[in-house]
């Protein structure tokens, strides 16, 4: 669970707390206890849900995308993708790049290994031996 920051809306209290992505309200730790010792309970707002180390739970690939940026680049699109990951700053960081996503039903181009330059070699050689080679009858 990610490390949000939280005011309380009784005592304006701001402190941090675990929680869970889709909670905007936890109890408050500092007011549950009132004056003339009756307990109540005040809840306290997320005022914070963003943090470079936390990724939304709809977007996973976006860690795995943050992996593979050069994180030496000083482009400001880069450098905005790798402070805050998020759908909006990973689009900017493609057009920058000139990446576009698969559309749908395209397959990714299949990476081809290194080439077997003996067997390339050969190959020249024989085509080449056949187009200049003299056949005298």
């Amino acid at each position: 669970m990610p490390l949000y920051d939280w005011e309380c809306e009784n005592c304006g209290e701001i402190f941090e707390e675990m929680a869970s992505f889709d909670r905007e309200y936890i109890p408050c730790p500092h007011c549950h206890i009132t004056e003339d010792h009756v307990y109540s309970v005040s809840m306290a707002k997320k005022i914070i849900s963003v943090s470079s180390g936390f990724f939304r739970p709809d977007a996973p690939w976006l860690e795995t995308v943050r992996e593979v940026v050069d994180k030496e680049a000083t482009d400001l699109p880069t450098r905005r993708f790798l402070e805050t990951p998020n759908r909006r700053n990973h689009r900017e960081w493609m057009k920058a790049r000139g990446v576009r996503p698969y559309e749908e039903g395209e397959r990714p181009i299949p990476r081809e290994r290194e080439p077997d330059y003996k067997a390339v070699a050969e190959k020249l050689l024989k085509r080449h031996k056949e187009r200049t080679t003299l056949y005298v009858r």
